[in-house]
């Protein structure tokens, strides 16, 4: 394991690892079959949707378990507790992209001549749009990657990211479900 001690691109290696695995779950019905049946526990359903809600390679599946819970609890019971599994994963990934990613893809972008973006990204007229464009992306059903990526960017603080995640996803996962009640009412007894 030495070797891997001193390996120089572990966060790429990992998340290449992790698109991998998610195709190869993906071609099994056992992980969708498994995620629905959590209508039994809706909480830690609600739960585990969020936290799939996230990510590129989970989200539909989030959005899916998120919507089929709608039909049998409180969408702000599940807006809150889904936005709480929400934070939990953008979390996760904001130090992940923070520590490890950046370190590892700064190399590559400078030899690819990303100094002129970097200068561009921070022109006093477009810096303050970053953390803005970063909050649309997390508050909308697109998967938060690109939104975390553009706020690791930033110099804001772990405490101010996760409220403000928190804040974005509860009611980006709100709407969502409003407006799926709203295009889907419950069928009245």
């Amino acid at each position: 394991m030495k070797w891997f001690k001193n390996y120089k691109y572990k966060g790429l290696t990992l998340v290449f690892i992790s698109i991998l695995l998610t195709i190869f779950l993906s071609k099994y019905n056992l992980l969708n079959e498994g995620l629905f049946k959590l209508k039994d526990t809706p909480f830690l359903g609600s739960f585990i949707a969020g936290i799939l809600y996230v990510s590129a390679s989970t989200a539909v599946l989030g959005i899916f378990v998120i919507l089929d819970l709608a039909k049998t609890i409180s969408p702000i019971e599940i807006a809150i507790i889904a936005g709480l599994g929400a934070v939990v994963a953008d979390f996760v990934l904001f130090l992940f992209f923070k520590g490890y990613l950046i370190s590892e893809i700064t190399p590559i972008y400078n030899k690819l001549g990303g100094r002129h973006l970097t200068r561009l990204m921070y022109h006093k007229y477009f810096r303050w749009s970053l953390p803005i464009v970063g909050a649309i992306i997390i508050a909308s059903p697109i998967p938060d990657e690109l939104g975390i990526s553009l706020m690791g960017l930033t110099k804001i603080k772990n405490y101010q990211f996760i409220t403000l995640s928190l804040i974005l996803n509860i009611t980006g996962i709100f709407v969502l479900i409003l407006a799926f009640l709203l295009i889907n009412p419950a069928p009245s007894p």
